[in-house]
Order: C-alpha cells, then structure tokens, then sequence
C-alpha cells in the first residue's frame, strides 16, 4: 500500500545572507497558520483544523500551512474550509522561487445550488447529445487538462497528489474525490476529453474545486450532466465556491460564512451519498442525464412569436389612439393626452425591446 504523500516545507528560506521566515511575513499581513501534525492521527488533524477555523477574523478568508497532507485536505473540507496552496512571491526578480503552501480558504460568501430545484439550462442539454459521461476514471488526465487549461494555479503538484491519495483510498477518508469527465468521439474512432473538472463530497454536499474544458460548449454541458447527476444521486446542495455571475445563472444562491458552517457541521453524522451513472453504468450517453432533469419546454417558437407580435401590435395599437387623442378636431393640445401618448410609446418601444430579450435569452 502507498504510504500517504506527507510533505513539510520549509518556512525557513536562507535570502543572501539573511534567514527569512515566511510564516512571520505571512502573519505581518494578517493571514493565520493552520499549523497540523504531519502525522496520520486524524484527532490531532481535526484539533488543529478546528483551532484555525476559530482563529480566523472575520474580515480574512485566507490562511496558509506548510503542511500538505490528505489528512489535512479531509479534515478542512468535512469542515467546509477550502483547500487551496499559494506561492511565495517576490519583488525581487533574483529570488524567484517556485515555492508553494497549503491554503485553508474559508468564503466570506459562496454561490450554492439548492439540488432540489435544479434545472439544466436549455441550451446545455441541447448540445448533450455530442457526449458521454464517466466518473472517476482518469484523475491523472483530468488534472493534466486542468493544468494545462489554467497553467499551473492553486492547483500545484503538492496538493494534486493529495487528492490523488485520495482518490485511490476513498475507505480511508469521509471525504470523497469525485472527477467528472465528458468525452467527444473523435477521428479514427478516437474519442477526446472535451470537459472535466475535479471536486468532493461530503455527506450530501458537493463541492466542485476546478474545471476544464478543450471543446467549446462542453463546459457547460459538463455542468449541467453533473447537476443532474448529483440531484439523482440524493445530494442536496451544490457548492460552487467563491461567487460570480455564471454561477447565479445556473440557478446558485449567495450562503454566508456562518450559514456554510452550519451546513457542513449538520454533515458530519449525515450519510454519504454516492455519486453513480445511470444503472451504474460505467459510462453512458449525456443525453440519458439531462434529458430527464431538463426544464419545462418553453412554448413552441411559432406559439411564443405570435403572442411578441400581438403584444407589440396591441401597444402600437394603443399609441395610434393616443395620437388621435392628443391632436382633437381644431389641432388643440391636450396634456393629458400629451402623458398618455408618451406612455404610449414607451409601452410600444418596450414590446419591441421584450422580443428581442426573449430571442437573445433563447439562442
């Protein structure tokens, strides 16, 4: 059995003749140790953790460790804190070290998806037919396309093979590493990985940690195969991290630190629910996913272009009349009939605007 990937680094760094500690720099700036045993005891792990989510002010998200360990990534993200590593960076163009640390990242504000009402986009699971679907196959490629999609980020070689330890020893760990990966037929019956992404789980909650995508349009077909799998699988929250606007298109909510914490205190005696395929099938179609958790068809185009074009007609309808209104028999002006004219038109003009929201929304 591979012995877990337990590496320290060094805080101590020899700079000409000086001896920099980096743990000090980083705390000058406000940024907490997360300082763990190296060790496999997930008691003294977890009271060290603890101690550094208790520590944390309010105003910081971030923390760092020279510690990186799979025991360290489990005990952080089965209490909701992120694992993350940083870079020590310099001004100094001669002292430019390739130098990375764990980072405990615990939100101010998260995006999270109520698994519950969700819904795949329209325009996903129309393009789901191109693709299949498997789960935890090939983690090497997933983070190789990472990687390669972001250059070498948080993401470094020290925590992918934590994860990687992880993901081989599922038992050993409550946390559990999920890779995704959507695939393309390709020439000569090849077939491609056009989108992935790595993440984790935890009792019914599903943290999605990074991503890539190598076809365009498969990104968002990954996410809404993943959606529907999850929802499926009895999962019932989606956590989609730090947040930003797509994520609110996928139907995410904004959850407060506290509120997090809460949600993942009330996981640590929940079951763990299983992301599977289908059947269990090994792989499978992304049709055989979306398909059955695709929202409501809109109304037929014919259907939806005619009721645009009434309402449109019946707003220039009711400015013509406010014109024959605003100019009586012998030419004098009304002012009332001046204000409803004018509502007039901006009615009209919004009818118009309206239609091309709903084509822009619907293409």
């Amino acid at each position: 059995m591979a012995r877990p990937p337990l590496t320290r680094v060094d805080a101590l760094l020899t700079y000409g003749d000086q001896l920099v500690d980096v743990a000090a720099l980083w705390a000058e700036e406000g940024m907490p140790m997360l300082d763990p045993p190296a060790t496999t005891n997930t008691q003294r792990v977890a009271a060290a953790v603890d101690a550094f989510v208790g520590a944390l002010p309010e105003g910081q998200e971030l923390g760092f460790s020279t510690v990186f360990s799979p025991y360290v990534v489990d005990a952080c993200c089965v209490r909701g804190v992120f694992p993350m590593s940083i870079a020590l960076e310099t001004a100094d163009p001669d002292w430019n070290l390739d130098l990375r640390f764990f980072a405990p990242r615990l939100h101010h504000e998260r995006h999270v998806i109520d698994l519950a009402s969700f819904r795949p986009l329209r325009h996903a699971a129309r393009r789901a037919s191109q693709y299949t679907v498997t789960l935890n196959t090939d983690i090497d490629a997933v983070l190789d396309a990472i990687v390669r999609h972001h250059t070498l980020n948080w993401m470094c070689p020290l925590l992918q093979a934590q994860l990687k330890y992880m993901h081989a020893h599922p038992k050993d760990f409550r946390t559990q590493i999920v890779t995704v990966e959507v695939w393309r037929e390709a020439a000569a019956g090849a077939r491609e990985l056009a989108a992935c992404e790595v993440g984790y789980a935890v009792g019914g909650v599903y943290t999605s940690m990074t991503g890539a995508r190598d076809v365009s349009g498969a990104g968002s077909v990954q996410l809404a195969v993943l959606g529907a799998l999850l929802k499926d699988c009895g999962f019932a929250v989606w956590d989609l991290g730090c947040t930003m606007d797509y994520k609110a298109g996928l139907g995410a909510v904004v959850c407060g630190r506290e509120g997090w914490l809460q949600l993942m205190r009330q996981q640590h005696n929940a079951a763990q629910a299983a992301l599977v395929l289908p059947g269990g099938a090994k792989e499978c179609a992304c049709t055989d996913v979306v398909d059955t958790a695709a929202a409501p068809a809109p109304p037929a185009p014919a259907a939806a272009g005619r009721a645009a074009k009434l309402a449109r007609k019946a707003a220039k309808r009711a400015a013509a009349a406010a014109w024959r209104s605003l100019h009586d028999s012998n030419d004098t002006l009304d002012p009332s009939a001046a204000s409803d004219y004018s509502s007039a038109c901006e009615a009209a003009t919004a009818a118009d605007d309206d239609e091309d929201l709903t084509e822009e929304l619907d293409a």
